[in-house]
């Protein structure tokens, strides 16, 4: 028998009164079926019920939406309380969000799940959604599916490390030619055999470009020379961001302009301290280090920036052998 209590809360047709009777009591009585009842923002009786499963188990009232179209079966999706028999994936928000996209950021999809196609107005299917967040199952195989972006669900789960070790598909590009190696190298999530570095986005840039950038590159690397069509090299990006590793011997890789690893580094101050003629380049003036050649000449033009032979200039040039 009902507790008297209990009793007049559920038939007070009170939404706040019941909304705290869930909350407290985790429960709800078989004879309450006045699911429709909510407060100003159209929260119903029955979204309370299912974000702490009070819901029973014949419910099908999966549609009842607050003003942001958010149902309870989205909200039964995030708390992990839809029944095993539930099919209304395709129900969406007011932003086109589904239950299974919800279901799927939560890890709350079930084992047989198999509508990863489904999407918003973007593209963004399911399996995006749980390749941002790890909750793909083992043995998923639609990778290829892609966002109107042509971002493939590979590249998701390569931003977030989760591809599986045996994935091989590094040459799959967006519309910008951005593959998904590319995407793994600038969040250092590429693995450590891997060995494709050569390839390009379509302005040219390399994984390894990438992965210099970003002090990503595996010890040992030394395929320095890979360039983007201007010549610019993985050496000129890592010297950029001052990210050579220490020993670094190709100073005198040059970019179709001519201008060298060398000059890249001691514009922006990367240049070690154990630079051969490093002090000769830190003289008064506007230096410019110039090193090419196969023994490397380093040529200093230092301007007269502070007299009357302004722009006029003075070089000093030294010759080592790197």
């Amino acid at each position: 028998m009902l507790d008297q209590l209990v009793y007049n809360i559920i038939m007070s047709t009170s939404c706040e009164k019941i909304v705290e009777l869930i909350r407290t009591k985790r429960f709800l009585p078989d004879v309450f079926h006045d699911w429709e009842l909510a407060d100003e923002t159209g929260w119903t009786v029955a979204h309370e019920a299912a974000e702490h499963g009070c819901l029973p188990p014949d419910f099908d009232r999966w549609e009842l939406a607050n003003k942001w179209g958010w149902t309870v079966a989205h909200e039964a999706a995030e708390h992990g309380r839809l029944p095993p028999d539930f099919d209304r994936w395709g129900l969406t928000d007011k932003d086109g969000e589904t239950v299974a996209h919800v279901a799927a950021a939560h890890g709350h999809l079930p084992p047989d799940f198999d509508r990863w196609k489904l999407a918003y107005k973007n593209g963004w299917t399911v399996a995006h959604e749980a390749a941002m967040y790890g909750h793909l199952p083992p043995g998923f195989n639609r990778w290829e599916l892609t966002d109107k972006g042509g971002r493939t669900v590979a590249h998701v789960a390569a931003s977030n490390g989760h591809l599986p070790p045996d994935f091989d598909r590094w040459e799959w590009a967006d519309w910008r030619g951005w593959t998904v190696a590319h995407v793994a190298a600038e969040h250092g999530h590429l693995p450590s055999d891997f060995d494709r570095w050569e390839l390009a986005d379509k302005d040219g840039r390399t994984v390894a470009h990438e992965a210099a950038r970003w002090g990503r590159l595996p010890p040992g690397f030394d395929r320095w020379e890979l360039a983007r069509p201007d010549g610019w090299t993985v050496a000129h990006e890592a010297a950029k961001h001052g990210l050579l590793p220490p020993g670094f011997d190709r100073w005198d890789l040059a970019d179709s302009k001519g201008k060298t690893v060398a000059q890249v580094a001691y514009e922006l101050g990367h240049l070690p301290d154990n630079f051969p003629f490093y002090g000769l380049l830190k003289r008064q003036g506007n230096p410019r280090c110039i090193v090419g050649g196969s023994s490397t000449h380093i040529s200093v033009n230092r301007f007269k920036e502070n007299s009357e032979y302004r722009g006029m200039s003075d070089f000093q040039i030294a010759n080592v052998f790197l």
